[in-house]
């Protein structure tokens, strides 16, 4: 509420009334009581206003919230499956590492028998390895 402005909408003139030059605060100054005033302005107001523009943006409010709340469940829900899938497949994902690992470690143990073998046979039978 501004000062000099009540509840009601009456006003009340500020404290310094009267302090600045040429300003006429005598009763005859206005022609309509301060609350037929506000009144008057207030129904300027409203007359600028279109209702079925305000009731159609309105509605348009209300789709969008209410596009606004399905998508928002529609993303939580697929939040919750993606963290169970996560759960799930993270498990496996694992377990499939750890295998890859120890095929891993177990062909290179295959590779360097194998270069050992054909090392080991080269200085044997060194006629043989030359045309391989």
């Amino acid at each position: 509420i501004r000062q000099g402005e009540g509840m009601d909408n009456t006003v009340t003139p500020p404290d310094n009334a009267g302090a600045y030059p040429n300003q006429d605060t005598s009763p005859s100054s206005s022609s309509l009581p301060p609350s037929s005033v506000n009144a008057a302005f207030g129904q300027e107001i409203n007359s600028l206003i279109n209702q079925n523009e305000i009731n159609s943006l309105l509605l348009t409010q209300a789709e969008i919230y209410q596009q606004f709340i399905d998508c928002n469940h529609t993303l939580e829900t697929f939040n919750d499956f993606s963290n169970t899938m996560y759960m799930s497949l993270s498990v496996e994902y694992d377990k499939h590492t750890r295998m890859l690992k120890e095929i891993k470690r177990d062909l290179d143990i295959v590779f360097r028998r194998i270069r050992q073998t054909k090392t080991m046979l080269a200085s044997k039978f060194p006629d043989s390895m030359s045309s391989i």
